[in-house]
């Protein structure tokens, strides 16, 4: 079986780091899923409020500790404000997926690939997975 860490490291490129998920991370998280074409490209529900992001973001913490899920903010270098998030997701014993939502306005500056090689380099180099 995949073990997945109980916490998450920090992960950086040249464009971006991937840090843990904050509450202050939250308004912009709201702001992006509740524009809707943007969630359905993602694959997202639209909350129907920012306590639902409030509640996504606890069930996230809860993935990492329960050994199922990692999901980290996308920050560009410079910047302390996520414009995003991506996570690993275990849907077989030795399989995980990737995921990864950016808001509109951050959209063709290369902060979901950059973050995607972090992702892919970190499961196979660490996790490790024979398949993503």
């Amino acid at each position: 079986m995949t073990a997945f860490p109980a916490s998450l490291p920090q992960l950086e490129s040249e464009l971006v780091y991937l840090r843990e998920f904050l509450e202050r991370d939250v308004p912009a998280w709201f702001e992006h899923l509740g524009d809707r074409e943007s969630a359905h490209l993602t694959g997202d529900p639209t909350p129907a409020s920012i306590d639902v992001c409030f509640e996504w973001l606890n069930a996230h913490r809860q993935a990492v500790r329960d050994h199922t899920a990692l999901r980290w903010a996308i920050v560009p270098r410079g910047s302390i404000h996520s414009v995003g998030s991506i996570g690993l997701m275990r849907v077989e014993e030795e399989r995980v997926e990737i995921g990864a939502a950016i808001g509109r306005a951050h959209c063709s500056r290369g902060f979901a690939t950059a973050a995607a090689v972090l992702m892919i380099d970190y499961a196979f180099r660490k996790l490790p997975v024979p398949h993503v």
